[in-house]
C-alpha cells in the first residue's frame, strides 16, 4: 500500500469512527459527544488542509483535490455553524439543508478516495458510513435526542 493510500485510509477510519462515536455519545452523555465533537475538528481540519497541500505538491489528479475540498468544506459548514455562528440549525430547514447537504458529499468524497486506491478499503469505509447513519438515525430518535440536539454545543 502506497504511502498516500495509507493516509487516505486513516483520514476515512478516523472520520467514520469519530462521526459513529459522537452520534452514540449524543443519546445520552451530551459532555462526551462535545468533547469528541471538538476532538474531531481539530484534528480533521488541519489534516485534510495538510493532505490537500500535499495533494497539490505531489501534483495528484484534480478530481482527488476536488473531492478533498469538498471535505475541507464541510469541516467549514460545521464550524462556522456550531462554533461561530452557533445556530440551532437542527431545528431551521434552511440552515439544516446545505449542512446536510455537504455531509452527505463528504462522506462520499471518503469513501471515493479510498475505493479509487482499494476496492477492499471503499467497501470498508462504505460499511462504516453505513453503520454512521444507522447510529445517527438512532441517536436522533426518541424526546431525550431531541432534547439533546437542540442544546448549543
Amino acid at each position: 500500500m502506497a504511502t498516500y493510500d495509507l493516509i487516505f485510509v486513516i483520514l476515512g477510519l478516523y472520520h467514520n469512527l469519530m462521526l459513529i462515536a459522537l452520534f452514540y455519545s449524543r443519546r445520552n452523555r451530551i459532555e462526551l459527544m462535545t468533547l469528541i465533537g471538538k476532538a474531531y475538528l481539530i484534528l480533521m481540519l488541519p489534516g485534510s488542509i495538510g493532505i490537500l497541500i500535499w495533494a497539490i505538491l505531489l501534483d495528484f489528479r484534480w478530481g482527488y483535490l476536488l473531492l478533498l475540498v469538498i471535505i475541507i468544506l464541510y469541516l467549514l459548514v460545521e464550524i462556522t455553524y456550531d462554533y461561530v455562528l452557533r445556530w440551532n440549525w437542527r431545528k431551521n430547514w434552511k440552515q439544516a439543508t446545505p449542512y446536510l447537504a455537504f455531509y452527505y458529499v463528504a462522506n462520499y468524497a471518503i469513501v471515493v478516495l479510498n475505493w479509487e486506491n482499494s476496492t477492499i478499503w471503499g467497501i470498508l469505509l462504505l460499511i462504516l458510513f453505513v453503520i454512521q447513519l444507522v447510529v445517527n438515525f438512532w441517536a436522533h430518535q426518541g424526546q431525550k435526542a431531541t432534547k439533546i440536539a437542540t442544546q448549543s454545543i
